[in-house]
């Protein structure tokens, strides 16, 4: 039994040593013996390499907007154990989780005593189906990496969405595109549509013929729906003739992406499913989707912009938006990322494209040291590694003046850690 919120910290912290374990026999035996709540939840299931947050966030800001009841469940949370788990925005109770907590212990200590020891993350996300059951209209599940053998694949949505397909997790699934586009079209459903973003062409023939097999309809961006970009907006065109005009708070071309699939995410409910959809009031609500750490400011004087480019194709959308703020000029940077990404590879293009780079770690087991950064330093004498980026971040707000440029980047933990410290320090009171 547990008590309190420390005692399950506690508890997930001991099943730690489960690490990650691919596959699904666990989950679903877990769920059967938890009468299976998954099955009774209307679902989104969303895949993909990068996007998956900001396109999740559209849609239920989308639906809460037109009077539903969404349900959340996305990782990692930068907000504890209880922000895994969202309704209408609110995260689980206490009280609620430890209720949840001592139903699912129980199960747990069965299926470890038959050596089908169930790990943190799956126990997690039982913990999200039991808690939407009977409370939510509709979930919004993300992949936690992957797709075919992630945890989450144990729901049948009414419709899936794979966001974009790039190279991640290449240790768990793959070194080519076509490896990785094979876990993520793993999420798609016998009979059930899968909407599917702006991804390389040899992704889209693995993706069609894993439809193909499950009779499952493909509604693919820049195929049956598109956007048109124009100064400042986009125009929006869906498969049945609809055409919406928007002009988003979130910065770069990759979210006019994530933006277009969650209009397509919400079409289909509405067209297809017969979900009772106000288009003003969804234009409204995609609007002004505001997200943490997605190419973001945070400082106004000098400006500091946090964006959370983990990987190679965020590291070049990241580019590709920053430069419109530089205007082709140089811009200071500091990185820090995991050790088992491409590092060496994203730090060279933020070098090729001019940004004055310096590298640093930050507090978590993944996170790299500046002996991962070894080779690069090597090559580039004049970069610099630093230990506490505290420090840095502090001398740079003290020295420079108001109209320089810092952005700051790499891993999403890495990118939490710095907005709360400024925000704890009183640096910037605008942080959400």
């Amino acid at each position: 039994m547990v008590k309190s919120i420390e005692d399950i910290q506690l508890y997930f912290k001991n099943r730690q040593s489960f690490g990650i374990k691919p596959g699904l026999e666990r989950m679903d035996l877990l769920l059967k013996k938890l009468n299976n709540p998954e099955r009774k939840i209307r679902t989104i299931h969303v895949a993909g390499t990068n996007g998956k947050g900001s396109t999740v966030n559209m849609i239920a800001q989308a639906l809460i907007a037109n009077g539903y009841r969404v349900g959340v469940f996305s990782s990692p949370s930068f907000s504890g154990i209880t922000g895994h788990f969202l309704i209408n925005h609110d995260a689980i109770t206490e009280h609620d989780l430890i209720l949840l907590m001592n139903k699912i212990i129980p199960i747990v200590k069965e299926m470890d005593e038959i050596d089908e020891s169930p790990t943190e993350f799956e126990i997690i996300t039982a913990l999200a189906f039991l808690y939407f059951y009977q409370r939510v209209d509709i979930a919004i599940v993300e992949t936690g990496m992957g797709g075919r053998y992630d945890t989450t694949n144990c729901v049948s949505p009414i419709v899936s969405i794979i966001t974009s397909l790039g190279l991640d997790h290449e240790h768990f699934l793959g070194e080519t595109i076509q490896e990785i586009a094979c876990h993520k079209a793993g999420i798609i459903k016998e009979g059930k549509p899968v909407i599917v973003g702006p991804v390389h062409e040899a992704a889209t023939s693995v993706i069609d013929r894993e439809a193909k097999e499950k009779k499952a309809p493909v509604i693919l961006y820049n195929n049956d729906f598109h956007v048109v970009n124009g100064e400042g907006y986009f125009i929006w065109k869906g498969p049945h003739g609809d055409r919406y005009t928007l002009t988003l708070r979130l910065k770069g071309k990759h979210q006019t992406e994530n933006a277009a699939l969650a209009l397509m995410a919400v079409s289909y409910l509405h067209n297809e499913l017969n979900f009772n959809i106000d288009w003003d009031k969804v234009i409204q609500a995609i609007e002004k989707v505001k997200l943490p750490g997605r190419f973001e400011q945070i400082v106004d004087n000098p400006t500091i912009i946090v964006d959370s480019a983990h990987n190679i194709a965020g590291v070049e959308a990241f580019i590709q938006t920053a430069k419109t703020y530089t205007d082709g000029a140089k811009a200071t940077l500091l990185f820090a990322g995991f050790h088992d990404k491409r590092l060496e590879e994203m730090v060279d293009r933020l070098l090729d494209a001019s940004f004055t780079v310096s590298l640093t770690t930050f507090q978590h087991e993944r996170a790299a040291q500046q002996h991962d950064f070894e080779n690069i330093l090597k090559s580039h004498p004049k970069l610099m590694f630093y230990d506490n980026w505290k420090e840095v971040l502090t001398e740079y707000i003290k020295k420079q003046p108001g109209d320089d440029l810092l952005f700051i980047t790499g891993s999403l933990h890495f990118v939490m850690l710095v907005r709360q410290f400024i925000k704890e320090n009183g640096i910037a009171d605008n942080i959400i």
